[in-house]
Formats: C-alpha cells, sequence, structure tokens
C-alpha cells in the first residue's frame, strides 16, 4: 500500500509543494495555501486511485469489459452531483472537485471488491486487512516524523522543507513496514539485490 503513504505524505506536505511551485516559494500566500487545500482533498483518495487498476486487471481475464464500464460511469455520474452540491460550501470552495473526485474513485474501488468478492469468493481479505493495517501504522509513523521534522524547518524555503521531508518521510514508512514485515517490502529489497548486486556477486572467493 504505498498509495497510501504517498497520499499521506503529499497530504502533510502539500502546503510547502505547493509554496515550492508557486514562483519557488515567493508567491502571495493565499494563492498555495488554496492549491494546498485542494491537492488535500484529491489526495485523501490516493489509495483508491492506486488499488482500482488493480481490480480493473481482474476483470479481463474474464472477457468481461461492461461491468467496469458501468461501475465507471455511475461513478462520474455520482462524482458530478457531489460537485454541484458540495461546491456551494464555502469551507471547501474549489476544494469541492477534489473531495468529489476522491468519494467517486472510493466508491467504484469498494463496488468493484464488492463484485470480485462475489464472483471470486475470498481473496485473501484476511492478508489484506493485516497488510492494510501494517501501511497504516507505517504511514501514521512517517506522517509523524514529516510534521515534526516541517516544524523543525519552519522558515526554511520551501525546497529545503520538501527536499528533507521526502526522503525522511519514505525511510521511515519502509523502514517500519519492513519491521512489521509489510507486504510489499519483500519485493522492493529483491528488485533493489538485482539492480546493485550484479550475477555472481554473491559467490564466495
Amino acid at each position: 500500500m504505498e498509495g497510501l503513504a504517498a497520499g499521506v505524505g503529499l497530504f502533510v506536505l502539500a502546503e510547502p509543494i505547493m509554496m515550492m511551485l508557486f514562483r519557488w516559494g515567493n508567491s502571495l500566500p493565499p494563492m498555495p495555501r488554496s492549491a494546498a487545500f485542494i491537492l488535500q482533498m484529491y489526495v485523501l483518495g490516493m489509495w483508491a486511485y492506486c488499488v482500482y487498476p488493480i481490480f480493473l486487471q481482474a476483470f479481463t481475464p474474464m472477457k468481461d469489459a461492461k461491468t467496469p464500464l458501468i461501475v465507471a460511469c455511475i461513478s462520474m455520474a455520482i462524482s458530478l452531483l457531489l460537485v454541484i452540491g458540495l461546491v456551494w460550501l464555502k469551507p471547501l470552495g474549489w476544494g469541492a472537485f477534489g473531495l468529489a473526485t476522491t468519494l467517486g474513485i472510493t466508491l467504484s474501488t469498494v463496488i468493484m471488491a464488492v463484485l470480485l468478492r462475489r464472483r471470486l469468493g475470498r481473496f485473501g481479505g484476511r492478508r489484506l486487512a493485516i497488510s492494510t493495517l501494517r501501511s497504516i501504522l507505517a504511514s501514521a509513523l512517517m506522517a509523524v516524523v514529516i510534521v515534526l521534522l516541517k516544524t523543525w524547518l519552519a522558515g526554511a524555503a520551501s525546497w529545503i522543507i520538501v527536499a528533507g521531508c521526502v526522503p525522511a518521510g519514505a525511510a521511515v514508512f519502509f523502514l517500519t513496514a519492513w519491521v512489521l514485515r509489510g507486504a510489499g517490502t519483500g519485493r522492493i529489497v529483491g528488485a533493489l539485490r538485482k539492480t546493485v548486486c550484479r550475477p555472481g556477486c554473491g559467490a564466495t572467493g
């Protein structure tokens, strides 16, 4: 669930990221802050953006392209209705577009999961739940470290905050997930070993 970690990181660092993008941190405060809020509304559904394509591919072997299309159309219709309803809420403002998109993709992901459960039966739901819990714990610890580091770097240029917090947060998430034996870390380590270690490098002289 690296998507969950990415969403948490973007949510916490939304403002310095926007400050960095708008005139390299020299823009007027209101514009980056508004953009940061919109970004936060979008990244609330980061996990769903990552999971949905996986569920979508599961329908390919079934030769069923109709069901995902219907789910996508329903999701788009609901997102449109949510935008129309939420955009009038002053606290949300333009963030309504991001929140509506997040709710739409979340609904699509849940529907796809239910449909796959009915067609395929159990597909490791318990193991997936445990893995998700581990990812949540790792992401929470990562968020704490980023917030503390961002507070410590308060007053520094936005690019310095981003450059310092991103690798620190990624390291904390990866190490925590590895300690908790989170799903996916083994594949990452294996890929790194294949990249760094050439054939025969493990041989002893």
